[in-house]
């Protein structure tokens, strides 16, 4: 019975997204007007094609954490340049429904891509890091609100897909619920 209780607490939420930028639509490549795309339980998964095939392509967009939501990780799981050609891609997180790309100390991580292998460079993950110079740092879980996420090569063209986990943050009345439990197994002999 507990469980079930602490089942009926959870809020129920949409389920994860699968957005193929080459089935869905193009995403944005401004920092001001980023594709806004909702996420839910789970893995969401963000696939695009960007860097440089004639003009430019960035690929940005922005997410909103659901309250009593968190993202407690973001990982690089495809990632595959055209050429042998580039310096790396880079992929900025700020913690704001825009993204300035004209300045990169106030984002919230940023981190280059190697280009020959997909791994970002200096991290296993992307969270925790600070861009040199930058102020602010991308903790885990990523709480609710707004995130916009920047991905850019400038020498290649590159196929990716980039993985967003998100869960259910524990609420009050489900961690009481389970400190009932707890308490109550450890009382019995």
């Amino acid at each position: 019975m507990a469980l079930w209780l602490g089942a009926a607490l959870i809020p129920s939420a949409e389920a994860a997204l699968a957005y193929t930028e080459s089935v869905d639509e193009e995403l944005s490549s401004s920092g001001m007007m980023p594709t806004v795309l909702e996420f839910g339980l789970g893995v969401n998964s963000v696939s695009g094609i960007m860097g440089r095939s004639g003009a430019m392509d960035a690929d940005i967009f922005s997410f909103l954490v659901a309250p009593q939501q968190a993202v407690t990780s973001i990982r690089l799981s495809s990632f595959f340049p055209t050429s042998s050609v580039g310096g790396g891609s880079f992929l900025a997180i700020d913690d704001a429904a825009t993204i300035n790309m004209g300045d990169g100390s106030g984002h919230a991580a940023n981190q280059v891509v190697n280009a020959m292998s997909g791994e970002l460079l200096s991290a296993k993950v992307l969270l925790g890091l600070k861009y040199s110079g930058g102020n602010a740092t991308l903790t885990a879980p990523m709480g609710p609100g707004w995130y916009t996420v920047w991905f850019q090569e400038g020498a290649t063209t590159v196929r990716y897909t980039l993985d967003f986990t998100v869960v259910p943050e524990p609420s009050a009345g489900v961690l009481v619920v389970l400190g009932l439990v707890v308490a109550g197994r450890r009382r019995r002999p």
